[in-house]
């Protein structure tokens, strides 16, 4: 835009300069062309103007420039004053390091290490037996469910009867085992032991 600017003025000048020449070589008499002076004029105000466009080309540049750099500004509020914090703070741990690490050191130990050793260990600790606790019994249902609840008829469908009928005997025997030792437990005498 602003190279455009600069050969319009220069092709401006160069007119004006050639009128000029023209008008005051080739009037020998005197006598003054109405069109020739109002053209002369003409240039005079466009010379004028792209002067003044040129000179504040720059001006208008560097206020647009700041204009958005301030509406960044303040549309990120957050991150100026993040930016300055940091800043300051790299500056004050820079040159006055001692003092500054100091009282970090003691806000810390004075601070967070109670909160850790007194709030957030044994807080851990009860999340840990909670876990413990209850952990093994929800694998237990997820075992369960995927291998007896879903899967019972793949299995039952993969084995052949024999095995099947073999595998209903024994849980029956065992049914009945349990049985008569109870009823033995208690007192009652077994069918079997009375033949």
């Amino acid at each position: 835009m602003m190279d455009d600017s600069v050969i319009l003025l220069l092709t401006t000048l160069g007119a004006l300069v050639f009128s000029f020449i023209v008008v005051t070589f080739c009037d020998t008499e005197g006598i003054t062309d109405d069109a020739l002076s109002r053209d002369l004029n003409q240039l005079c105000m466009q010379m004028t103007t792209l002067a003044v466009s040129i000179i504040f080309s720059p001006l208008q540049e560097i206020a647009a420039m700041t204009i958005a750099f301030v509406a960044l500004l303040l549309t990120r509020v957050k991150w100026v004053v993040a930016f300055v914090l940091f800043f300051a703070l790299t500056l004050m741990i820079h040159y006055y390091h001692a003092s500054i690490l100091n009282i970090i050191d003691d806000g810390w130990t004075c601070a967070l290490v109670p909160i850790m050793k007194n709030v957030v260990t044994p807080l851990l600790q009860v999340t840990r037996i909670v876990y413990a606790l209850f952990i093994p019994i929800i694998n237990a249902f997820i075992v369960l469910h995927g291998q007896v609840f879903k899967a019972w008829y793949i299995t039952a469908v993969n084995c052949n009867h024999n095995r099947f009928l073999t595998a209903v005997g024994e849980s029956a025997r065992a049914v009945q085992a349990f049985s008569s030792s109870t009823a033995g437990f208690f007192g009652s005498s077994s069918i079997n032991e009375q033949e």
